[in-house]
């Protein structure tokens, strides 16, 4: 063949073919008939969803993408409210698990791991506010500017948010 010759192509043009034409031969010897029948398996998935739910669902990749950024943003920039509602979910969860001890010699028994776990899941938690509060930011840049701004001004609200981060960290040291 032309292309297999050094002087019409470059070396890695020829690797780059050569791996796509292996990738090919795989696709068709693996069988071609697993790929189709794994497209009608998510086909039947989708079809079964929309006969059990009486609406269908759309997930827009750019709203999900914006609002992630927008809430990362949020989470680095305002640390200090981040730890804040860090603490408060940890408080009101080990308030929450005191009263399901009756025993006060159980509740001391097992005090510290229970501490540990919802210290944890607090921190888990603290994500839900912020991800609420960038899928609004995320919503009014898109009302304002349209949906190509959205992810861009993420981004931007992103690395403004971890500079801030930064600094402030650096300054308390």
């Amino acid at each position: 063949m032309l292309w297999e010759t050094e002087n019409y192509f470059p070396a890695e043009f020829l690797l780059r073919l050569n791996s796509i034409e292996l990738l090919l031969d795989t696709i068709v010897s693996s069988g071609i008939l697993d790929v189709i029948q794994h497209l009608k398996f998510i086909t039947n998935i989708q079809a079964m969803l929309t006969e059990i739910f009486p609406f269908s669902f759309a997930i827009d990749a750019t709203a999900i993408a914006g609002a992630s950024l927008w809430s990362l943003a949020l989470y680095w920039g305002l640390s200090p409210v981040t730890e804040w509602v860090i603490l408060q979910l940890n408080r009101w969860m080990n308030f929450a698990e005191r009263s399901l001890y009756t025993s006060e010699a159980e509740f001391e028994r097992t005090r510290q791991a229970r501490e540990a776990q919802n210290a944890f899941y607090a921190s888990l938690l603290s994500i839900l506010p912020f991800l609420i509060v960038g899928g609004l930011c995320n919503w009014g840049v898109e009302l304002s500017l349209g949906t190509g701004w959205a992810v861009s001004m993420g981004t931007i609200a992103c690395i403004g948010g971890g500079v801030y981060e930064l600094g402030r960290r650096d300054g308390q040291s």
